[in-house]
């Protein structure tokens, strides 16, 4: 039976997980011959239809490259509130430019500049910051770290670091 070669070839690239598995159980299942074909096709089918459906690492690079807008209320220590508004757009090279405009429930506020490289590997969009702007401030960070799971649900919309993101370009 000539199935596991083909799934071992049919994709060009670091296979995912999912394919990693797939490949495995086919390669077990065709060596030890216990299924025939009609129940290793049903396997395959439930397998595919249990496992988590999420795009792999290039074709979620692809859908990240653009422009995105997200908003949404922080509270701060002293039990006020700031009201934050980012921009950010990611090249196609690594690249990316993030303008951050934040205004405080107690009066004034500000506009920040980030800008460096991000990347997205095994579902987890990692951002290194080269660059920030007043200086005076501390070097941006996200609540939960510089990396974490992105999730897109459409071609315009995506969350990660437990913010909703739309497209806007």
């Amino acid at each position: 039976m000539d199935i596991a070669p083909f799934v071992l070839v049919s994709r060009i690239g670091k296979p995912t997980p999912q394919e990693t598995i797939t490949a495995f159980v086919v390669i077990l299942i065709t060596t030890i011959g216990t299924l025939n074909m009609r129940s290793l096709l049903t396997f395959l089918c439930l397998l595919a239809i249990v496992s988590p459906l999420r795009a792999d690492d290039e074709e979620m690079s692809r859908l990240l490259v653009g422009t995105w807008r997200t908003s949404f209320d922080q509270p701060l220590y002293n039990n006020s509130i700031a009201k934050v508004q980012i921009t950010v757009t990611y090249a196609e090279d690594g690249q990316y430019a993030m303008d951050s405009l934040m205004g405080f429930s107690t009066g004034g506020g500000g506009l920040t500049h980030t800008a460096g490289n991000w990347e997205i590997n095994n579902g987890i969009l990692t951002t290194t910051v080269q660059y920030w702007t007043p200086r005076q401030l501390p070097k941006p960070i996200w609540d939960d770290g510089p990396s974490a799971l992105i999730n897109f649900s459409s071609r315009n919309l995506h969350r990660v670091h437990g913010v909703n993101w739309s497209r806007i370009q």
